[in-house]
């Protein structure tokens, strides 16, 4: 039996992962610190009706391996 597949703005109930993370001191020097992409995660999240349901991230990581959290 096949699923359906239900693209993401046609869902009723939105849930995602907010992982916040810089990749070096001098990139959240720059206005991208974690403090500042949470806040636009959460806006954009509330605009859009999608529930944070879990928080993740931190200074430093690389986009090349996954974080603690994961």
């Amino acid at each position: 039996m096949r699923k359906k597949v239900v693209a993401y703005s046609d869902l009723s109930r939105k849930v995602a992962i907010l992982w916040t993370r810089v990749s070096s001191y001098q990139q959240e020097k720059e206005n991208c610190s974690l403090d500042t992409q949470r806040e636009d995660c959460e806006r954009f999240a509330a605009e859009n009706g999608i529930r944070i349901k879990y928080y993740r991230g931190g200074h430093y990581e690389s986009a090349k391996t996954e974080g603690k959290g994961f």
